[in-house]
């Protein structure tokens, strides 16, 4: 019974009859392999176009594949036209399958122009099934028709990717792109035991870089990073490599696995060359390791050219050897973030008392008034006092209304012209009034222009303007504030136009200057020089400053005495 299911085919009559009947009888599904000529049958019958076009009408699979190369890609293009065409290399025999049939080549005859092959036919079940079961395996293997088509026009190299476990060929593979590198190789080793020695990881490594052609070493970039569970010696990246000469460009980098979240089980070693070419291969444990890495070491390889592979590993690679910095970038931004919060929390605290500072006297002044009504001609410094207060709390608020209107870029500057040098004059004699008559410090101006008209925002100078003063009156031991007004060509340092001229203002002070620890963000939110700052006045006056096209800038004078600020703002 058996045998009956099958048929051996050895004249032409009989082999085109069965492959007729079995293109008829297709289902669902026509698949085959084999050889394609010049001349391939499947475009010179047009019994079979018409079969496989039925079939592709009903929406059915029709499958084949061949080897393409040079000489028969014109046929395989229009193949391509009419069935699923893939490219299996070293394709040999030929079969068709359908639904419930098969037919394929036993053997091919030589014997004489007229000798035929010799083909098997079968409707045995399980033959169809186990031969359906190879076709699709192969399938699998086999790339896409245009694929191929396209690196034999353009001249590509073969997309590869193919597991090696034969050790002669992992050291044949190695040993020809190691030789062929001519520009990057890059090393990845990750071994999995905790104490195993730098040194040994590195004459691992050396002994990969010596196939290197030596003639080419020198023009080679070589990186390397190393992945250990122990702890690592600082000094290893710099000596473990003394034997190659200081002019090879060789970079290393040591990482610990818990550094960068990284766990294997097994020694890895994975090599890019030249960005084009991939090695990924599992080396045997350090313990059973005494020859050459290619002696016996590697388990097994896998190998491609691919270079949506090759490209994706070579990013995992350069993501990998950036991880100290992206580290030390998240260390920078915490300990950012941390200070920005104890900042604010200060900001709170400072907030709070210069809001109660002022409220105090003003409270306390005020009870006395309500019993001393009649007696309201003996308490002008109370009245002077109880208004300083005020206008102390009042700037608190005025101050965050500023900071607010500026993070929410709803900052307007309302420009109108003006006298600075008048402007200066009224709020130093304010000043002089209001706070030095108690503290009796020294005010002083100094300007080589009775007046200066510049077009800018009145009410926001001014601010500016006796922020700084009050600052520097505020300084312990500053017995004696200058101000300075003078014109230049143009600012501190950063315009470049030498035709616009600037107004410069200089508020200098002979206290104790400004702490150095404080001094480089002295402009920054939240940022106080005293207890009874809320830092947030200097920030406000740079931004002022700067919207106006102008600089400010900071600096503790020369003598050890005391601290000078000064700010820009252009001539119109």
């Amino acid at each position: 019974m058996i045998l009956s299911s099958f048929r051996i085919l050895d004249n032409q009559k009989d082999i085109t009859k069965s492959f007729t009947r079995l293109l008829y009888n297709a289902v669902n599904h026509l698949d085959g392999f084999g050889i394609t000529d010049r001349t391939p049958l499947i475009l010179e019958s047009e019994v079979i176009r018409g079969c496989i076009r039925n079939l592709r009408n009903l929406g059915k699979r029709v499958r084949y594949i061949t080897n393409i190369e040079d000489a028969n890609i014109g046929s395989c293009k229009k193949i391509s036209e009419i069935v699923e065409l893939r490219h299996l290399d070293n394709i040999q025999g030929g079969i068709i399958i359908n639904d419930f049939e098969y037919l394929g080549l036993l053997e091919s005859r030589n014997d004489g122009p007229n000798s035929n092959p010799i083909h098997i036919y079968s409707k045995n079940k399980w033959l169809v099934e186990q031969q359906r079961l190879i076709f699709d395996m192969l399938w699998e293997k086999a790339i896409p028709a245009k694929i191929r088509v396209k690196q034999i026009e353009q001249g590509l190299e073969r997309d590869v990717c193919e597991l090696i476990t034969d050790e002669n060929s992992i050291t044949t593979k190695y040993e020809q792109a190691l030789r062929s590198l001519v520009k990057e190789l890059c090393i990845f080793y990750s071994a999995s035991e905790g104490d195993v020695p730098n040194e040994r990881i590195v004459q691992k490594i050396s002994e990969i870089i010596i196939h290197i052609s030596k003639s080419k070493l020198k023009d080679i970039k070589i990186i390397i990073i190393v992945l250990t569970n122990g702890s690592i010696n600082g000094t290893a990246p710099l000596t473990g490599f003394s034997h190659i000469s200081q002019d090879y460009d060789v970079r290393i980098k040591y990482m610990t696995k818990e550094a960068v979240n990284f766990q294997l089980s097994r020694d890895l070693m994975i090599l890019t060359v030249d960005r084009k070419e991939l090695f990924i291969s599992e080396l045997k444990n350090f313990e059973d390791i005494s020859r050459c890495i290619f002696e016996n070491d590697i388990n097994f390889t896998i190998h491609s050219n691919s270079g949506s592979v090759v490209s994706t590993y070579n990013t995992i690679l350069e993501m990998l050897w950036r991880q100290d910095e992206i580290y030390k970038k998240s260390e920078m931004a915490i300990t950012q973030l941390k200070l920005q919060d104890k900042l604010q929390k200060e900001f709170v605290h400072n907030f709070a008392n210069g809001l109660r500072n002022p409220l105090q006297p003003i409270l306390g002044f005020s009870e006395i008034l309500v019993e001393k009504k009649e007696e309201f001609s003996r308490y002008g410094d109370v009245f002077d006092i109880i208004n300083a207060c005020a206008q102390k709390l009042a700037k608190h608020v005025n101050n965050m209304i500023a900071i607010t209107e500026i993070e929410n870029e709803t900052f307007i500057l309302n420009k109108e012209t003006f006298d600075l040098v008048k402007l200066i004059r009224d709020i130093t004699k304010q000043i002089k009034k209001n706070i030095l008559s108690i503290t009796k410090k020294n005010l002083s101006i100094s300007t080589n222009v009775d007046s200066m008209m510049i077009n800018a925002d009145k009410n926001r100078i001014k601010f500016t303007i006796e922020n700084v003063i009050t600052n520097a009156v505020d300084i312990p031991n500053s017995n004696n504030i200058k101000i300075l007004v003078e014109t230049t060509r143009s600012s501190s340092s950063q315009n470049g136009d030498k035709n616009q001229c600037f107004v410069i203002v200089t508020i200098m002070d002979d206290g104790t200057g400004i702490d150095r620890m404080i001094l480089p963000r002295l402009f920054s939110k939240f940022v106080a020089d005293s207890r009874d700052g809320l830092g947030l006045g200097l920030y406000l006056a740079k931004n002022i400053i700067e919207r106006h096209g102008g600089e400010m800038w900071a600096e503790n004078n020369e003598n050890g005495k005391g601290a000078t600020i000064r700010f820009s703002l252009p001539i119109n």
